[in-house]
This record gives C-alpha cells, sequence and structure tokens, in this order.
C-alpha cells in the first residue's frame, strides 16, 4: 500500500469499501435466512472475517488519502509578484494614514500630502503590473532558499 500513487490507492479504497458492504450484506442475509445454529455461526464467522480485514484497511487508507499533498507547482511569476506586494504595502500605508487622521495624530494637511504621493506610486505600480503579467522571472536568491529548504545535512528549523 505504502509508496502507490494516489489514484491506485483510490482505487483500492473502492474495491475495500465495495468488499465491506457485500460482507454486510451477506451477513445480515445469513442471520435472516439461515435457521441452523451451526450454519448462522459460520456464515457469520466467515462474513466477519472480510469485515475486519477491509475496515482495518479502510482506515489506514483514508488516513494516507487524507494527509496526501498535491503537488506543489514553484512559483513563476515573481516580478508580478513583487509587484502585488508593492501594492499591498502602498494601500496599508494610505490606510494607516487615514485612519491616524481620524484618530487626530496626523495633520490633514501632512496626511493629504503624503496620500497624493501615495495615489502617484500606485498608479506607477499598476503599470509595473501590467508590464511583468505574463512575464515568467526567475527566482530572488531569498525565495529560491526558501523553497528548496535547508542544505543537505541541516536540520529543519525547530526540530532540534
Amino acid at each position: 500500500m505504502g509508496g502507490d500513487d494516489p489514484m491506485q490507492e483510490k482505487q483500492q479504497f473502492q474495491i475495500l469499501a465495495v468488499v465491506l458492504v457485500v460482507s454486510y450484506t451477506a451477513l445480515a442475509a445469513a442471520l435472516y435466512f439461515v435457521h441452523t445454529p451451526h450454519i448462522r455461526l459460520g456464515l457469520g464467522l466467515l462474513a466477519v472475517l472480510p469485515m475486519l480485514l477491509s475496515s482495518v484497511r479502510l482506515s489506514v487508507i483514508e488516513h494516507a488519502l487524507k494527509y496526501v499533498q498535491p503537488h506543489r507547482y514553484p512559483r513563476r511569476f515573481w516580478r508580478l509578484r513583487e509587484c502585488v506586494d508593492d501594492v499591498l504595502g502602498e494601500i496599508r500605508r494610505l490606510n494607516r494614514i487615514a485612519v491616524d487622521v481620524q484618530q487626530g495624530v496626523r495633520a490633514q494637511e501632512e496626511a493629504s500630502e503624503m496620500m497624493d504621493e501615495i495615489e502617484e506610486r500606485l498608479i506607477g505600480l499598476i503599470g509595473d503590473i501590467r508590464a511583468s503579467a505574463g512575464e515568467e522571472s526567475p527566482a530572488p536568491p531569498e525565495a529560491a532558499r526558501a523553497q528548496s529548504g535547508p542544505p543537505m545535512g541541516q536540520p529543519l528549523p525547530g526540530s532540534a
């Protein structure tokens, strides 16, 4: 079971689920239609065996399927991501300034000038976003390290 691809595990899960349902149906039929105690006992034990085996396997498969991680594709549009992050940063600054004005921490004239500057930068950033849309770019060095994990022989962060 271990190391199988998720599609094969899903098929095995479906087969075991069918086996479990058929076993329950056979047990119910044996208990309802057979009136001889010894035959009823024998058929009941025969039906319980596949139920036990499939239920144990099902719980293991369910657990494995629950934690199977889909393949994660590496980010390709780094420049676009940086532009979007910059836009979000400017919007946060704009909001912070507006809240400061509402709370009386900053003067209206000063805030208005700062907001105009932010608006001009945002317009420029929108142009950058338009220019970098669809353009693949290599990852910055710090992002490439973060995606690849620690160097060989180094423990994972927090595992020491």
